[in-house]
């Protein structure tokens, strides 16, 4: 299981402190969309992904990987 990060709390983009998490729709290059929680900052728009949701894409995309 991937370990837990603390939490962006400024956001590296415009510096804003309003940095939250969120859930949010990710569509991956094939059209697969997956839902994951992401730090966001609400005044720019800045998403950043932690371990776990880079390891929900990861696993997505790897369902979706033809088999050779």
């Amino acid at each position: 299981m991937p370990t837990r990060l603390a939490p962006v709390r400024t956001c590296t983009q415009c510096g804003s402190r309003r940095v939250g998490r969120v859930g949010t729709d990710l569509r991956l290059r094939d059209g697969t969309v997956v839902t994951v929680e992401v730090d966001a900052c609400s005044s720019c728009g800045e998403q950043y992904l932690d371990a776990e949701a880079i390891e929900v894409v990861r696993l997505a995309r790897a369902r979706k990987r033809p088999r050779s």
